[in-house]
């Protein structure tokens, strides 16, 4: 049960969904750069608990710091977590708990955004994200991974913008097949004021024959506070077994 467990928990950290980086993900519908370079600073708490076709339910915590630089049309985002995972070392309801905590997989994005040519048109992001492997045993797969993806932003009018992310993960280790993801987001929020979001997520699954594909929907809502900080909580609705039963979480960014 041990091994089955920790694979389990392993899987958590092998995806990237669209809530946790959702800080990032609705920007570029509403601000067109005007100055050539800027940065930016977040922190994202995750916890997430599901059972993952198993017995028992186990528990994921993740903390996640992150820094974006953007300079015209293109951005470079880094970002590193911290896991804690909790869940049962064997078989049965009241079966000990075993805890880990560990360092993640150190990820790159490297994003070019193509602004809409006609007025009205889609925004459009290019995105490389290359895992370096950084992670501590358990929370990594040693390997290098990488992860090409398209992101379209429409806005359909009514101050309401839609988002679609597809992307496909070619992982190089030999026991975890490549995927593909994809997201679709729906909200409103005007420039400067509270915006309300839904997304969806799917991910294949990387092992098949342990866990089934993740299916997720993810409500958040986006609360600036003038031009610097924003904040996001969001909650999480498992739709699969191979996603958690349901979680909560939030990030906080700040912009130079």
């Amino acid at each position: 049960m041990t091994r089955a467990l920790l694979l389990a928990l392993l899987l958590l950290s092998l995806s990237v969904p669209a809530h946790a980086t959702v800080e990032w993900t609705i920007e570029p519908a509403y601000l067109v750069p005007e100055w050539p370079t800027r940065a930016s600073v977040a922190l994202a708490f995750d916890f997430s608990r599901g059972k993952y076709e198993s017995e028992e339910s186990s528990d994921t915590l993740s903390l996640q710091p992150a820094v974006r630089v953007e300079s015209d049309n293109f951005a470079v985002r880094a970002a590193l977590p911290f896991y804690r995972l909790e869940g049962p070392i064997e078989a049965g309801s009241a079966a000990p708990t075993e805890t880990e905590w560990g360092v993640g997989d150190l990820t790159l994005d490297f994003t070019y955004t193509l602004y809409p040519i006609v007025r009205g048109g889609p925004f459009l992001d290019f995105m490389t994200r290359i895992k370096v492997p950084t992670a501590e045993d358990l929370f990594g797969t040693g390997d290098t991974d990488v992860t090409l993806q398209l992101s379209a932003y429409q806005m359909l009018g009514f101050d309401v913008a839609a988002l679609g992310d597809f992307g496909i993960r070619m992982r190089s280790g030999g026991l975890y097949r490549d995927t593909l993801q994809a997201a679709f987001i729906l909200g409103s929020q005007k420039p400067g004021s509270v915006g309300i979001w839904l997304a969806y997520d799917w991910r294949e699954s990387p092992l098949p024959s342990l866990r089934s594909d993740e299916h997720e929907l993810t409500p958040f809502i986006s609360i600036p506070f003038g031009e610097k900080l924003r904040v996001e909580p969001y909650g999480v609705i498992g739709l699969s077994e191979g996603s958690p039963d349901w979680g909560l979480g939030g990030s906080i960014s700040w912009r130079f």
